[in-house]
């Protein structure tokens, strides 16, 4: 396996009192494509958010190209869209 440019590790996040990601983990190397394919409601947006430090699980820990930290460095050399941006509503 190649070097892992993203690792997820037992990360747990409550919303509204109930734990909706229990003890997630997963790697991903330099050079793979991931992705999830789990049903509506199975909560990857809230992984995704997690990883890119929009919302902060209670435990865990998320290592992005060797950062565990999120620095403004590491931020610049990633990107996310989500199924739904908040972003456009904010231009006008």
């Amino acid at each position: 396996m190649s070097k892992a440019i993203l690792k997820v590790n037992e990360i747990v996040k409550e919303l509204s009192g109930i734990e909706v990601l229990h003890k997630v983990s997963f790697e991903v190397g330099a050079g793979e494509i991931y992705g999830f394919l789990w049903p509506n409601g199975a909560w990857k947006t809230t992984t995704m958010k997690c990883i890119m430090g929009l919302i902060t699980p209670e435990s865990g820990e998320i290592e992005i190209l060797g950062d565990k930290t999120l620095s403004t460095e590491t931020k610049a050399k990633i990107g996310f869209m989500p199924e739904n941006t908040y972003l456009y509503k904010y231009f006008f």
